[in-house]
């Protein structure tokens, strides 16, 4: 019976996963999953989970989610002082600033001792567009995908509508894979600086190894395998669409330096995202003059 279908963190794991996998595939409408999107979710959590359970369950489980991002958006960019300890993957402030805040937002309260990994590292990739626009502007550059496998339930039941997605119980320990953050001195707060709307190509070059790495840590390799091919595929036909318009750049289809560059150049990752991230077709040239010469070769000889 659907109505005793229960969220666990090992079901909560799964479903990110699947919605992560569905936007990446583009199946989505809006702020949400295509009807078919959810259909697939839905069946893959019954064959692998055994459970029964309703769209409405999977659509209110999103909401919560994206309630949750909404929430912590405003703890990490709306509040100065904190700090993120890369060991226990925590916000750390004193406690008489947690016990303020509360008072004024109680749902900061589930981020309070409470590991963060999941939020920090997949939950900008599933809901940053929708919560910054109102809108999924979701297009092939942006994908990202999920891992995790723990058996602790939730605290809200099936077709529940309230927030609690992280759930309440300060026992709550998710089993997040290694190394998902870049500092241990990540400083939250309000920026100082100007800010820019990250594009597709930087998402894919900044999320592409941790979402392996967090990917390989469970029974579906073989899907992170096919992610990162995807990404990896999207990345280098972008960047050959670029080389294919240097022609001014005196990169010439058929010459020396072209065939340098889509044989070798293009085939590492590293330098692919390098040259999609130039700010010019000049400044890419010149990264492929730099290699080229490298290799030992001579760019006159074109």
């Amino acid at each position: 019976m659907a109505g005793s279908f229960k969220w666990t963190e090992d079901l909560h794991a799964l479903f990110v996963e699947l919605c992560a996998t569905e936007v990446f595939k583009g199946n989505q409408v809006g702020a949400s999953l295509s009807k078919e999107a959810w259909a697939r979710v839905r069946k893959e959590l019954t064959a692998q989970k055994k459970v029964v359970c309703v769209h409405k369950q999977l659509k209110n489980h999103w909401e919560k989610m994206k309630d949750e991002y909404q929430t912590f958006k405003k703890l990490k960019f709306g509040e100065s002082g904190l700090t993120w300890n890369e060991s226990t993957k925590m916000i750390e402030a004193p406690e008489l600033w947690w016990l303020q805040k509360i008072q004024v937002n109680p749902k900061f309260k589930k981020f309070r001792n409470k590991d963060l990994s999941l939020i920090m590292t997949y939950y900008e990739t599933l809901f940053g567009n929708i919560v910054a626009t109102g809108e999924r502007a979701r297009t092939a550059d942006t994908y990202s995908a999920v891992n995790l496998e723990t058996g602790v339930e939730f605290t809200d039941d099936a077709g529940d509508d309230g927030k609690e997605g992280i759930g309440d119980s300060e026992d709550n320990n998710m089993q997040l894979p290694p190394n998902l953050f870049p500092s241990t001195s990540l400083k939250f707060g309000k920026s100082r600086g100007s800010k820019r709307k990250r594009s597709g190509v930087e998402m894919i070059c900044d999320c592409l190894d941790r979402l392996v790495a967090a990917m390989s840590s469970r029974s579906t390799q073989s899907t992170a395998a096919q992610l990162k091919a995807a990404n990896d595929n999207a990345a280098l036909k972008e960047a050959f669409d670029i080389l294919n318009n240097m022609e001014q750049e005196q990169v010439i289809p058929g010459s020396d330096l072209y065939c340098f560059a889509a044989q070798v150049f293009m085939h590492d990752r590293h330098n692919r995202c390098f040259f999609l991230k130039a700010p010019s077709n000049d400044v890419r040239l010149q990264q492929l003059l730099y290699a080229f010469k490298a290799a030992g070769h001579n760019f006159g000889g074109q």
